[in-house]
């Protein structure tokens, strides 16, 4: 049995900026899945694509794909 590594990445809403986490099981760079999420965002069903989950602000509903990038450093 092999052991999953988690690892948390920040997340941003690209049109309110407003930040969270999201925890995932693998490595940074690999396939891996989302196992929580938070700060103001939700884990949704694509209406236009069933089957592909986004995430979701909380704030002002945009969406984005689940695998996103992590806000880069300022």
């Amino acid at each position: 049995m092999t052991d999953a590594k988690q690892f948390m990445e920040e997340i941003a809403c690209p049109s309110c900026a407003r930040t969270g986490h999201a925890t995932w099981d693998g490595e940074a760079g690999t396939r891996r899945t989302l196992v929580d999420i938070g700060g103001g965002f939700d884990q949704r069903e694509d209406s236009a694509n069933p089957g592909f989950q986004m995430i979701a602000c909380t704030h002002c509903g945009t969406t984005q794909p689940l695998q996103a990038s992590p806000v880069q450093p300022r």
